[in-house]
């Protein structure tokens, strides 16, 4: 299939990309496009009807990765998965960028990254577009919320930050607003002590049906947040006592398992798949996963 008609417009610049949107007319629907890796289905499927596409791919401020002066790191929205995915552990930037990523950092970010989709796909698609089009079964929404990340976005009114757990409204629902793009990832360069991540498809490459990442800060609980939920990411806090005592006790690692899941399936928010008691077993098993390869990192 092919899609219909419209204008295409390839942004030189951040500032060209926001101009373009600005003088869009009352009848014009205006989408940005930056990998294309949901976008482009949809318009073939003629799903979408755009009469003016905004190409931000090629714009070499958002594909950036730098270090920012507080420790942390500024990831371009056009950053593909793929760049994502091969980044050195816990080394450079770049050979032309000899700043080191904060530990435990980059380790996130590669292995989330190496779990989505397949090569092809990761090596197009961006970070930004898929916060963008937010698709609840999507990888980045749940794994950026739990890192503390905030999402940068540029509009005709200038720049304000979203926090990450705040930026998903629900099912393809955003805090960006008419005339803004999303411009970049910022993430906080210290508190991670130790991180888990489970994920559930029934095949290799498809979207997840549950997907779950822990974050231990270290702190009195430790925080899980689940993704795939059919809307905006949900955030689960576990009592540090119960998370130690699980993890440290002498069972089988299946009984840990279980016992985890006993838990998270209790504290399960009734608005998770509702009187589908399959899916909440899913998902609290997924998170469980999440919570026990956290403790068993170093």
């Amino acid at each position: 299939m092919k899609p219909a008609p419209f204008r295409y417009h390839r942004a030189a610049s951040l500032e060209d990309a926001i101009a373009t949107l600005a003088s869009a007319g009352p009848d014009d629907d205006v989408r940005v496009i930056a990998g294309g890796q949901s976008l482009g289905p949809m318009l073939n499927l003629r799903l979408v009807r755009p009469t003016v596409l905004v190409d931000i791919h090629r714009i070499e401020a958002l594909r950036a990765i730098e270090p920012l002066p507080d420790g942390g790191v500024r990831i371009g929205a056009c950053v593909t998965h793929a760049q994502l995915e091969d980044l050195p552990p816990g080394g450079a930037f770049s050979a032309a960028n000899p700043a080191v990523f904060p530990a435990g950092l980059a380790d996130v970010l590669r292995h989330v990254a190496g779990g989505i989709a397949y090569r092809a796909i990761r090596c197009r698609g961006t970070i930004g577009g898929s916060l963008a089009h937010a698709d609840p079964a999507a990888d980045w929404p749940s794994a950026l919320a739990a890192l503390g990340a905030t999402i940068e976005l540029t509009g005709p009114a200038g720049r304000r930050n979203v926090a990450a757990r705040d930026f998903c409204h629900g099912l393809f629902e955003t805090a960006i607003e008419p005339g803004e793009v999303l411009a970049a990832i910022l993430l906080p360069g210290s508190g991670i002590r130790r991180w888990g991540r489970g994920k559930h498809c029934r095949k290799a490459g498809e979207f997840a049906h549950a997907l779950a990442v822990c974050i231990d800060r270290g702190g009195d609980g430790v925080e899980v947040w689940l993704g795939a939920t059919g809307a905006a990411p949900v955030a689960i806090a576990l009592d540090r006592a119960f998370v130690d005592g699980v993890a440290g006790s002498r069972a089988s690692a299946a009984l840990r398992r279980t016992r985890m899941r006993e838990r998270i399936a209790a504290s399960l928010p009734a608005a998770i798949a509702p009187g589908d008691a399959y899916a909440r077993h899913l998902h609290a098993q997924v998170a469980a996963e999440a919570v026990i390869d956290a403790m068993a990192n170093p």
